[in-house]
């Protein structure tokens, strides 16, 4: 059986800049939060609210300038199952690739209070239109009191560059439009 033996020819400028660097990671990742927002708690925006109710199958549908969600749910016993097609408006369609889009659903109490977030959709990473799978099904454990849901989401659009000689559409130039919505 071998042993491993400690490197002992690390100075100590190599463990210190080592474990300034795992220090300051840690932290990035603390203080982000892994890059997703937290609403939990805070008052969603009227106008951006779906009210829902409980039992039978329900059609929903909640747009904004950049895209329409249309779905169909049914809410009961603390679960909420929802699934449907996310559309893209039409100021966005010109574009021909998505670099990236997320869209998150919050549950929320009576007085739009927002009391968990999950992650509904996401689009590919660098993807033509044509080739992302709009649809989505999910089930979700809600909160008890969950009356109303509303949507967030951040996403890119670009349109990859020419195609000219020597360039591809993707060398990174061309334009490119962020957009997002916070519940």
């Amino acid at each position: 059986m071998k042993t491993i033996r400690k490197n002992k020819n690390l100075t100590p400028f190599d463990r210190y800049t080592t474990l300034s660097f795992l220090f300051c990671l840690t932290w990035f990742t603390v203080v982000t939060g892994c890059g997703t927002p937290s609403y939990t708690g805070r008052l969603a925006k009227p106008e951006s609210m779906v009210k829902l109710s409980s039992g039978d199958a329900r059609e929903l549908q909640w747009q904004t300038d950049d895209l329409m969600i249309n779905a169909v749910y049914a809410l009961e016993s603390n679960q909420l199952d929802i699934a449907g097609l996310v559309q893209l408006q039409s100021k966005l369609t010109h574009y021909p690739i998505v670099e990236y889009l997320r869209i998150s659903i919050h549950a929320l109490d009576g007085d739009g209070i927002i009391l968990s977030s999950y992650p509904l959709w996401a689009a590919g990473h660098n993807a033509e239109p044509f080739f992302v799978n709009w649809a989505f099904q999910r089930s979700y454990p809600v909160p008890e009191g969950t009356r109303s849901v509303t949507f967030s989401y951040r996403g890119r659009m670009r349109d990859g560059g020419g195609w000219g000689p020597g360039g591809n559409r993707d060398d990174g130039g061309g334009i490119s439009w962020d957009f997002w919505h916070t519940p």
